[in-house]
């Protein structure tokens, strides 16, 4: 079994949560002046702003997820699967589960592939598991179960890179 789980920095999510945040009252603020033009808008500006916010949170500060990837017996057959936990707050709850088997391809995004590998999952399935709005280390899993098609995305070290290549 092993199982990796990314260290998170989010500087990023945190500093647009706190911009986010910020702009929110100043539009909040300049809509109570005296004097200012239509103040609903600008209320609703921040609003949709403290939405936005909330959804940052929600998505990026709040959850983690752990990768796992553990044998399981399979009738005669002994299988290895793809397990990914996700971590919100102290909940756990596995989230996906993927047979290596049914891992057609697993890429690693760069910087010089991002495009082919966006094209390529352009109006498939895709399951998006990771925490960091720029996660460096991000990998994109090509799955088919029967006739189904379908793309993960996942955060991976070279250790579970490798293992999900070579499966």
């Amino acid at each position: 079994m092993y199982q990796y789980t990314p260290n998170y920095t989010r500087k990023k999510e945190m500093l647009i949560t706190t911009m986010l945040l910020c702009v929110s009252a100043i539009l909040i603020t300049v809509s109570r002046l005296e004097g200012a033009p239509l103040p609903a808008l600008w209320q609703f500006a921040a609003f949709v702003l403290l939405s936005l916010m909330i959804s940052v949170i929600v998505r990026f500060l709040i959850r983690s997820y752990t990768y796992r990837v553990a044998s399981r017996e399979d009738g005669f057959d002994r299988a290895f699967d793809l397990t990914v936990i996700e971590r919100t707050g102290k909940r756990e709850q596995v989230v996906c589960r993927v047979s290596l088997r049914d891992i057609e391809t697993a890429e690693r995004q760069t910087a010089e592939n991002r495009r082919a590998l966006k094209e390529k999952r352009q109006g498939k399935r895709t399951w998006y598991y990771y925490a960091e709005l720029s996660a460096p280390d991000l990998c994109q899993l090509t799955v088919k179960e029967g006739e189904d098609v379908f793309f993960v995305m996942i955060q991976a070290d070279q250790t579970l890179f490798s293992t999900l290549q070579n499966k």
